[in-house]
């Protein structure tokens, strides 16, 4: 029995746990410092098509994946200074192949 009403094209073949927790996500942030901030987000997607491992990036369902984002910013006089990870698996190969760095600076005027 399907517990969500309508059908929708590109997740007809997808479970209904999957369906259902598409696109929920969890944001949990932290000030380290006047000027640090450290983030992680959990975000659920729904996707069939997926080419990973039997074991690897699935949650609760073989077509529901976890995206996991870490992130540390820090404010300083000549912007905002970032460095991110959007690692694929929860590995320390994961996180250093995903790395990031950006500089942002806000005008106003």
């Amino acid at each position: 029995m399907d517990a969500l009403p309508g059908r929708i094209p590109r997740q007809s073949n997808l479970s209904m746990l999957a369906r259902y927790l598409d696109g929920t996500s969890i944001f949990a942030g932290k000030y380290v410092g006047l000027n640090r901030f450290v983030k992680l987000k959990f975000m659920l997607k729904a996707d069939n098509g997926v080419k990973l491992s039997e074991d690897v990036g699935h949650f609760l369902a073989k077509d529901l994946i976890l995206d996991t984002q870490i992130s540390f910013e820090w404010e300083t006089p000549m912007g905002t200074l970032s460095a991110f990870t959007k690692p694929n698996e929860l590995s320390v190969f994961g996180i250093l192949d995903t790395i990031g760095f950006s500089v942002t600076k806000q005008i106003q005027f």
